[in-house]
């Protein structure tokens, strides 16, 4: 839930669809929430983006003020789309929690989030 990862926000509405809540940013919009980290180990974003509806999508991804990914995503139906972003490891070491936020781009939305974590980088 939100409360439980500091969530803060602006210009930033929820929703559901097929019982999957999500936040998106609207154009120039943002929101923010905290996850947990391990301080000794690199890290990895995962997130599961659901497809904007109406228009393309643009946004950045951001880890304790620095931009770790860019994407983009067109419309599409019915198509959920989960992507990694290694977080590097000068963010990440020493810290127990990261702060994301998700930028919308000044004339896009960004895609709905259903779903966001961290995990241990594999590589």
């Amino acid at each position: 839930p939100e409360r439980d990862h500091a969530y803060a926000g602006e210009n930033a509405p929820g929703g559901e669809r097929s019982a999957w809540k999500f936040r998106e940013a609207s154009p120039g919009g943002r929101f923010a929430f905290t996850l947990r980290a391990l301080p000794d180990a690199p890290l990895e974003l995962v997130c599961t983006w659901g497809p904007p509806q109406g228009s393309d999508a643009a946004w950045d991804v951001v880890v304790d003020g620095e931009v770790v990914a860019s994407p983009t995503l067109a419309p599409e139906r019915h198509r959920h789309l989960e992507a990694v972003y290694p977080i590097p490891d000068a963010l990440s070491a020493g810290k127990r929690s990261l702060r994301v936020e998700v930028r919308a781009a000044p004339d896009r939305p960004s895609a709905p989030l259903f779903l966001c974590r961290t995990r241990k980088r594999e590589w």
